[in-house]
């Protein structure tokens, strides 16, 4: 997904007086992660049934361009033919200075506006600070400066503003100015996060997490991502969920896992429903977090896939021995499942899912086993549908299939 970005165009009046939208950061193990975290750990076995959190990202800020007391105002580019020239800033306290270089800026007098803010920066106003930074990141109402707003969004930050110290974290560990900075970056999403930033807690716990900038220590990440589930953001409860299910540096705690997962699940988080499926099966002992069968032992090469998706087919918990192939195999195995999808998704349309083992030499599949189904009837279709299919090695697998509409194949999935 990225690292997100910054805002360069709202304006923060008064202090604090402004909304803030905020886009999620975190994934469970498909398309959202980055690249690298997909070639490293989701798509090769990584000895744990849950893949690592990926790097942390930020929000698409946006916050309202209106000043006190004004709901509305007509576009800049309107009244900027009438604006009158510059006057010098005419202001008293730190505040004023800021409301009015919001004011200022609203009516299309850059010029007025910027030297307002500058004026209630220099002042002592972290919002002004704040303002001003967003200015020069986006180039909007002024030359774009990453410099100047690097410098803007550390005084910001001094001064107490959480919104800048995430924002200075951001452009840190991106390398905005200069090489990527992780310790700087994560001292600066923790003072984020000590100011009340959701996101700046939720990136703090990534840190801590994969160890960028500071020691690698899950028992630190859990206190951060903790406090961003508090504070409403999705992707600080899916992480803490993570955190809590494989155990690793805290307490395992599968049930509050699960109760998280379910939580998002039900809100359509798809990865969530893939996290909630995996803490039920290995609750249950059931297809999805079982180990290799003896069968599958036999072969030399194990490799193990928590969930991947080609051409609209999504094969989750795949576990499989094989003769040959090594770590890329699952690539070739479910590109073969996907040259079946219509017929998988003819087993249900409306949506279903299916626990299937099935042994598979010389390129063709010797024999299928049903281990679960939702719909029931739908095993057996689906049973037919894979020994269609044309694989490029030798072994034994076994996987969880989705099947049909999204919606359904999730709902069914969380049955099995």
């Amino acid at each position: 997904m990225g690292w997100g970005e910054i805002d360069g165009h709202g304006i923060l009046t008064g202090h604090r007086a402004h909304n803030r939208k905020e886009t999620p950061i975190m994934s469970f193990p498909k398309a959202r992660l980055l690249v690298m975290v997909l070639l490293t750990c989701s798509l090769i076995a990584c000895g744990g049934s849950l893949p690592p959190v990926p790097p942390p990202a930020g929000p698409d800020v946006q916050a309202d361009l209106t000043a006190p007391g004004e709901e509305t105002a007509p576009p800049a580019e309107e009244q900027a033919a009438d604006a009158p020239a510059p006057a010098a800033p005419d202001c008293e306290t730190a505040d004023d200075c800021n409301n009015k270089g919001a004011f200022a800026l609203i009516g299309g007098q850059n010029d007025l506006g910027v030297a307002l803010l500058d004026r209630a920066c220099a002042l002592g106003s972290g919002a002004g600070c704040l303002n001003l930074g967003r200015q020069y990141y986006g180039g909007e109402r002024v030359t774009a400066d990453l410099s100047r707003a690097a410098e803007l969004f550390a005084k910001a930050c001094e001064l107490g503003e959480a919104e800048a110290c995430f924002n200075a974290g951001l452009m840190t560990i991106q390398g905005k100015q200069g090489d990527p900075d992780p310790v700087r970056a994560t001292e600066l999403f923790e003072r984020a996060c000590d100011g009340g930033h959701a996101t700046g807690c939720g990136n703090a716990g990534v840190m801590h997490f994969q160890g960028q900038g500071v020691a690698r220590d899950h028992g630190k990440a859990q206190p951060f991502f903790e406090k961003a589930c508090e504070k409403g953001e999705r992707d600080g409860c899916f992480n803490l969920a993570v955190v809590l299910f494989k155990g690793e540096g805290v307490s395992h705690d599968p049930a509050r896992a699960e109760e998280l997962f379910a939580k998002l699940c039900d809100g359509g988080d798809r990865d969530a429903c893939a996290g909630l499926d995996e803490v039920k099966g290995q609750a249950g002992g059931g297809a999805a977090g079982a180990g290799p069968d003896p069968e599958m032992a036999k072969y030399g090469q194990q490799i193990s896939v928590e969930s991947m998706s080609a051409d609209g087919l999504v094969v989750r918990h795949l576990k499989c021995g094989l003769g040959s192939g090594g770590m890329f195999a699952a690539l070739g195995i479910v590109g073969a499942l996907a040259g079946q999808k219509k017929a998988f998704d003819r087993c249900a349309r409306k949506g279903g899912a299916v626990d299937l083992t099935w042994s598979f030499a010389a390129g063709k599949v010797t024999s299928v086993e049903v281990d679960g189904a939702q719909p029931p009837k739908a095993g057996k279709c689906a049973a037919k549908a894979l020994k269609r299919a044309k694989l490029p090695f030798t072994g034994r697998c076994k996987a969880r299939v989705l099947l049909g509409a999204e919606k359904g194949a999730e709902q069914a999935a969380a049955k099995l």
